[in-house]
């Protein structure tokens, strides 16, 4: 039997997928190499492709919009990730002024960072949308 997604299931999908394929980039940046090398490669290299298939699939099942509650809550959500990056930025900025440390931001970190923060945008959105307001 087949089901039909709606749109708030839709974006909280796509979202999760974007963050997972930025957490497969960080995994393939920060692995040591192996000793054929395309092994490595080739199985995260299909794991992104998979994800990316499957978003596809997802932005392509339907053509909906979104009412204005379930915009409401994209907004709050959006509203809630930025602000917590900035405290997170903050806080480090702070700690990294007080104790001096050489921050080494290699492409894996910063993969790393935005599939949290794709995480949490998503994860709040789904949330705002569960409760109902």
């Amino acid at each position: 039997m087949k089901t039909k997604m709606n749109l708030t299931g839709k974006i909280y999908t796509i979202e999760l997928l974007s963050g997972m394929i930025f957490y497969s980039l960080g995994i393939l940046f920060i692995t040591p190499p192996t000793t054929p090398e395309i092994i490595k490669n080739l199985a995260i290299g299909l794991m992104i492709l998979v994800l990316l298939l499957i978003m596809v699939v997802t932005i392509l099942t339907n053509k909906e919009k979104l009412d204005e509650r379930a915009l409401n809550n994209f907004y709050k959500s959006s509203n809630t990730t930025f602000f917590f990056i900035l405290i997170f930025l903050l806080v480090v900025g702070i700690v990294v002024y007080f104790i001096p440390m050489g921050l080494n931001l290699s492409p894996a970190i910063i993969s790393f960072i935005l599939a949290v923060i794709l995480i949490l945008h998503g994860s709040t959105f789904r949330s705002l949308e569960l409760s109902g307001k």
